[in-house]
């Protein structure tokens, strides 16, 4: 999907719809020009065997995220697990990894707004003559617990992997 378009099938948007991204399956999200930034919004919890890619500053939320082996989250923006004021899961066993564009001078940023798990990797891409490349696990909410205000973001059970695509 680009700026802010959308794909309906008998009058559902997919995503109000959307539940999983099959093997093959690939979610592109999108932001060109200046038509707004792709925002997909998913009020289920949504299971990805396939891929979900970012660019441009889109963002993916949906009320729960399950990253299966081999499924793969790719680029930069927002993925989120923040639906409705809730802070839900995100189940990692395959990869999350930041990517960035062509540019010496771009910053591209992955940022995850939730709580990781799972068995999977995080990767940070970086490649000669592209700009910097960041994975940001940074919470933008807090809750409540025991009375006192806490970050939500916690990460768990994850390889971190630096990537390097050097010349040989």
């Amino acid at each position: 999907l680009t700026g802010n378009g959308s794909l309906n099938s008998g009058g559902v948007s997919l995503e109000n719809s959307l539940l999983a991204i099959g093997t093959a399956g690939i979610l592109s999200l999108n932001f060109e020009g200046a038509s707004g930034a792709t925002d997909f919004v998913d009020p289920h919890n949504v299971n990805v065997w396939g891929s979900i890619e970012l660019s441009a500053a889109a963002s993916f939320n949906s009320a729960g995220l399950n990253v299966g082996s081999g499924g793969n989250i790719s680029g930069y923006g927002i993925v989120s697990t923040v639906y409705d004021g809730t802070v839900d899961q995100l189940t990692n066993d395959g990869t999350i990894e930041s990517t960035a564009i062509p540019g010496p001078s771009s910053s591209n940023v992955l940022e995850i707004d939730a709580s990781i798990n799972g068995t999977g990797i995080l990767a940070i891409n970086a490649q000669p003559g592209f700009g910097t490349s960041v994975l940001q696990i940074d919470p933008t909410q807090t809750a409540l617990v025991n009375g006192v205000e806490q970050d939500v973001v916690s990460v768990q059970g994850q390889t971190i992997q630096f990537i390097s695509n050097e010349p040989s």
